[in-house]
């Protein structure tokens, strides 16, 4: 029996009950479908039945959430080890993910500085004339990375920052642009650790940081996407190589 068509209601979300609450939930009633917000809400009232997505991952834990999606490691799963799945109705995240599939096909294998897809598999088409079920619900199969440390994240969010406003600055000299970046971000590094004050040592960890951040950007562009999004929460480290990569596809185009 499909429990769906019997009740006609919706089935949470894997783990829904270690999902953060929108604040934004408590204004909006389990039957409201006239309101349509960019939380995982959405998928958490309108995904119906998921008894294929609980067979291929029985055992998930909770990682993370943002406006449009939500991840899960995928652990008890030797077959799995070390993947994440992320749950998402956006579309630009879709389309990106089925691109890089297809690129890594015809690769032959994994890109520098880009998490691995294995497969996408969509969960739920969209129902036209709702408002509330206006996108594909999409399961995207990735490879599982290290996050980065609070150091590293404060020194990409000023990065991303700068190169955001500076775009031009990835076709200029490496040395160049590091300059550059340096003298934009300094100011506001100079705090980041109370252990770590003085200039000189601050701009060692930036160089770093700078070098494989700039890697990362390059290498994408090259590649022929668009750098869209790629702030500090989109960025992790390839343990077996140290590269930073991206982790949200929608944030290449």
């Amino acid at each position: 029996m499909n429990w769906y068509k019997k009740t006609k209601k919706a089935m949470p979300l894997p783990r829904s009950k270690d999902i953060p609450r929108s604040q934004d939930d408590v204004r909006f009633e389990e039957d409201d479908s006239n309101n349509l917000w960019g939380s995982i809400d959405f998928m958490n009232r309108n995904l119906r039945d998921q008894s294929e997505l609980e067979e291929k991952y029985p055992d998930l834990k909770y990682l993370g959430s943002g406006s449009y999606g939500v991840a899960y490691d995928i652990i008890n799963d030797a077959k799995r080890n070390n993947h994440v799945l992320k749950i998402t109705f956006d579309w630009k995240e879709i389309q990106s993910a089925k691109k890089i599939l297809e690129m890594q096909k015809e690769n032959g294998g994994k890109f520098p500085h880009i998490s691995f897809v294995y497969n996408v598999s969509e969960i739920q088409q969209r129902e036209p004339g709702n408002r509330m079920k206006m996108y594909n619900i999409v399961a995207i199969e990735s490879e599982k990375v290290n996050r980065i440390s609070l150091r590293e994240n404060s020194i990409i969010s000023r990065l991303w920052n700068f190169f955001w406003r500076n775009p031009s600055s990835l076709n200029n000299e490496r040395e160049a642009s590091l300059k550059n970046a340096w003298n934009y971000s300094k100011i506001a590094l100079s705090n980041f650790s109370h252990e770590e004050r003085d200039e000189e040592k601050i701009s060692v960890i930036f160089s770093n940081v700078f070098n494989k951040y700039y890697d990362m950007l390059s290498s994408i562009k090259e590649l022929g996407f668009k750098l869209i999004d790629i702030h500090s929460g989109n960025v992790g480290i390839r343990p077996e190589t140290g590269e930073y990569v991206v982790l949200d596809f929608g944030s290449l185009v």
